[in-house]
């Protein structure tokens, strides 16, 4: 096995930082990740080289010898940038802080070819406005992998107002190459899938706070078909990490979406999820089965006594339809706004980001299988909570023509060529 002719570069030797580098290698692409710490940058190494490795296994299980080193020649490391220099694509992974990628964006002026791609993993952050920070805005772009980045096949590549074709064509490119399904969406505050599950993840913290206990919302989660509910979402994501998301979203759409103090609450307590080993339930390093935390009970009767709101009990289809519906609901405002080119993209996008079941079509298909004028109904028992369950204006349009957003266009997975910016 021969390396690729093509270098790339990560930045950040973090959970995502190592699962894109051990993406990249097993392809055999020559990487170089970067990490100013060098603690961070030794285990991320050893992670990315085992994840690598975990892809094909030698029939003893493991990795044999002649792999072991054929992979470690693909990853080198560096706490500089300078090694970045001979590489075509630069994949920016550290934490969810603009001021921290744009600082890092601005380090690296001189130290990349004018030709190289500079790609950021955001999630949420506007990439035209970071774009500001570097020095070729048409070369750079976001490529947005989801955790765990080895295993999930869904790549965001997003375009800001600056990003040239080239730039958008290079990464659907690689992301194919990676054995991802890329969609091209236009640039706005949480792009296409950070922006649909946010609403899911916010109504689940407001039940919480009506005083529904946490087990019946996930349950109802996991009866409409995902794997997992909401609540054992944020422990697995990161509750810091949400809380970043939160804040761009609050900026960007602040009609309908707020930063709960509950979890700004969680944060300040140190509670992160999985990775500190309690959020809002607990977790410990065997694996074992996440177990309610007292504390966490105690901290959300407060809530809910200030909220006047203990014990609240609805039926599972209520939690369902406040889950769910302001998911569909932004989907549409995405697709009204012209942030894909094909309502396609977005059942690609909410299947294979969010594991949205896959029995069900997608989302916008869920809502073509319910009805638009179904969907207006029941949004309309919820308007009391506010804008974000108010349906789009083009909801009402489908239903009075019997619309659907079925389309005889391509799939997703074939569309190559790439969107221009948002107007």
């Amino acid at each position: 096995m021969q390396p690729m002719a093509f270098r790339a570069g990560v930045l950040g030797a973090g959970q995502m930082g190592a699962g894109i580098a051990a993406t990249l290698i097993r392809t055999g692409i020559s990487t170089t990740m970067v990490d100013v710490n060098q603690d961070i940058l030794d285990s991320g190494s050893a992670r990315a080289r085992q994840l690598a490795a975990g892809r094909s296994k030698s029939k003893a299980g493991q990795a044999d010898a002649v792999e072991s080193a054929w992979i470690a020649s693909l990853l080198s490391t560096s706490t500089s940038p300078a090694p970045l220099a001979d590489c075509d694509v630069v994949i920016e992974a550290v934490t969810e802080n603009e001021a921290i990628k744009t600082g890092i964006f601005e380090a690296l002026a001189g130290v990349l070819r004018d030709e190289a791609i500079l790609a950021s993993n955001t999630s949420t952050i506007p990439i035209s406005r970071m774009a500001r920070s570097w020095v070729h805005p048409e070369r750079f772009a976001g490529m947005h992998f989801f955790h765990p980045a080895q295993r999930m096949e869904l790549v965001e590549v997003i375009r800001g107002e600056q990003t040239d074709d080239q730039t958008v064509t290079a990464l659907v490119d690689l992301s194919r190459r990676l054995g991802k399904t890329p969609i091209v969406v236009r640039d706005c505050p949480g792009f296409l899938v950070t922006r649909v599950l946010f609403p899911y993840l916010s109504q689940a913290l407001e039940l919480l706070l009506e005083g529904v206990p946490m087990d019946a919302i996930d349950a109802a989660a996991v009866q409409f078909g995902m794997p997992t509910g909401p609540i054992a979402l944020y422990d697995f994501i990161g509750l810091d990490t949400v809380l970043a998301i939160s804040r761009v979203m609050a900026e960007g759409y602040p009609d309908r979406a707020q930063t709960s103090p509950l979890l700004v609450e969680m944060v300040r307590l140190g509670r992160l999820g999985q990775k500190s080993g309690a959020g809002f339930r607990k977790h410990d390093r065997n694996g074992s089965r996440p177990a309610a935390d007292p504390a966490v009970e105690s901290l959300l009767r407060q809530y809910q006594h200030q909220n006047h709101a203990e014990g609240h009990s609805p039926a599972q289809e209520e939690i369902t339809d406040r889950l769910f519906l302001p998911m569909l609901l932004e989907a549409i405002r995405a697709v009204d706004d012209g942030i894909v080119r094909d309502p396609a993209d977005v059942d690609v996008g909410v299947t294979l980001g969010l594991a949205f079941p896959a029995s069900r079509g997608g989302i916008l298909a869920w809502c073509d299988s319910e009805g638009a004028g179904a969907i207006i109904d029941r949004s309309a028992r919820y308007e009391y909570l506010g804008p974000v369950f108010h349906p789009p204006a083009s909801l009402p349009r489908m239903a009075g023509t019997k619309g659907s957003f079925r389309a005889p266009t391509s799939p997703a997975t074939t569309v190559t060529m790439p969107l221009g910016p948002v107007s």
